[in-house]
């Protein structure tokens, strides 16, 4: 019979313990994550409408005080800022 020295490493159950405890925070957190992206892109878009919104807001009541403004004048930047071009 092998006599056992006093061996540094991890025994294979071990190894496989800590493959199911990381295979149980992945089945958790993938979905997690899949969500948090979906909730950050409705929040952008409902950002791009406020202000599509704001810019509308903006030139009523610049027509309401007789200013003149060409139709569809905005810009949108890279990181969804709307901007008045008047």
């Amino acid at each position: 019979m092998k006599v056992l020295r006093n061996q540094k490493g991890f025994t294979l159950i071990e190894l496989i313990i800590v493959i199911v405890v990381l295979g149980i925070l992945a089945a958790v957190a993938i979905p997690k994550y899949v969500d948090m992206q979906t909730d950050a892109q409705a929040a952008a878009d409902v950002g791009y409408i406020a202000g599509l919104r704001s810019v509308l807001a903006v030139n009523f009541a610049g027509q309401r005080l007789g200013k003149t403004v060409a139709a569809g004048t905005v810009c949108v930047n890279a990181t969804g800022t709307v901007l008045p071009l008047f």
